[in-house]
């Protein structure tokens, strides 16, 4: 099976909430940084994730460009 990515560009996270909560995901910030981690949380204002360490990292809506997540291609 082929992988493949679905992006949410910032102006979408908020209404996807439920459907990203929990998935691993890839952050692209402003200043073009990369961070991975799970989404424990989402609100109006940020958005956390737990990285692979289990540290708890917190990013402000505002500098995150896009939310990129990985799935395997039915086909």
């Amino acid at each position: 099976m082929s992988k493949r990515q679905k992006r949410y560009l910032n102006s979408i996270i908020l209404e996807n909430k439920s459907e990203l909560l929990g998935q691993m995901v890839n952050l692209l910030l402003a200043d073009n940084k990369v961070y991975a981690g799970i989404i424990s949380q989402i609100n109006t204002e940020q958005l956390v994730i737990n990285d692979t360490h289990t540290h708890q990292l917190k990013f402000q809506l505002s500098e995150i460009i896009e939310v990129i997540k990985d799935y395997e291609s039915p086909y």
